[in-house]
């Protein structure tokens, strides 16, 4: 499994490669969903802790003049 993909269907961390996609010339990666059985070549990046602290700050910020 991929540590950091999820699915963009039920948002299951458990994606594995599933072949390649071609497109005329181009060719993208495949990937399967294990829960929910759906193929995609666009799997959501998982948010990491970091990314998640990040936003949560600079939502407290726009509310400081509330405050005063």
């Amino acid at each position: 499994m991929i540590e950091s993909l999820r699915c963009p269907r039920c948002g299951s961390p458990r994606i594995i490669k599933s072949g390649i996609s071609w497109s005329g010339r181009n060719k993208r990666q495949r990937y399967a969903c294990l829960d929910c059985h759906s193929v995609t070549i666009k799997p959501v990046e998982k948010e990491t802790e970091a990314t998640a602290v990040d936003e949560i700050a600079s939502v407290g910020e726009g509310d400081s003049h509330a405050s005063s």
